[in-house]
Parts: structure tokens; C-alpha cells; sequence
């Protein structure tokens, strides 16, 4: 697993799987810092190449183009969930009564 930067709130980790040609394909799984929850899995458009060190090289800008496009996704989902769980504490403190009316 790679840290993506100190600056960042998320690691990837790649992996590859045999596509239906059986070439294998190389993917991206991106990784919450803080919870440990995976976030995404994203297909790089890449095939792996003859060694890791190589098929790394090849990923590492495509990461950081998927990273960016993340980022803006994972923003808008984490305030999405924020709002979401205010909502709920909100309800759960309110009475019946202030429910109902």
C-alpha cells in the first residue's frame, strides 16, 4: 500500500486481474487513512506490465489523475454523510410531538 501523500487523507493499493482476453488489466484501490474503508476500485485503462517495478511506473500518473477525480467525488460524498448524520441526531433528539407537527 502506497501513501499518496502526507497532505492527502488517502493510500491506493494496485492490483491486477486476468481479463476476459487474459491479458491482465491493473487496478487501483483507493483507501480511507482514517477509517481504513476502501473508498473506490478503479480500472487504470492499463495492462500489467513484465514486472511490478514497471506496470508501478506505468499506473502512477493515471493514479494521480483518478486520485484528483476522487478527491472531488469523495468531498461531496463525505458532506453528503456529514449532513446526513446531523439530520438523523436531529431527529432522534426530537420528541414525538415535535415530530408529528
Amino acid at each position: 500500500m502506497r501513501r499518496t501523500g502526507t497532505k492527502n487523507r488517502f493510500t491506493y493499493a494496485t492490483f491486477s486481474r486476468v481479463a476476459g482476453n487474459g491479458r491482465p488489466r491493473v487496478y487501483v484501490r483507493f483507501i480511507d487513512i482514517d477509517s481504513g474503508e476502501i473508498i473506490a476500485t478503479r480500472f487504470t485503462g492499463i495492462e500489467a506490465e513484465k514486472t511490478p517495478k514497471a506496470t508501478e511506473k506505468a499506473v502512477k500518473p493515471r493514479i494521480a489523475e483518478l486520485l484528483a477525480e476522487l478527491d472531488r467525488d469523495a468531498i461531496a460524498k463525505y458532506k453528503a454523510r456529514d449532513a446526513d448524520l446531523a439530520d438523523d441526531e436531529r431527529l432522534a433528539d426530537m420528541s414525538v410531538h415535535d415530530f408529528v407537527s
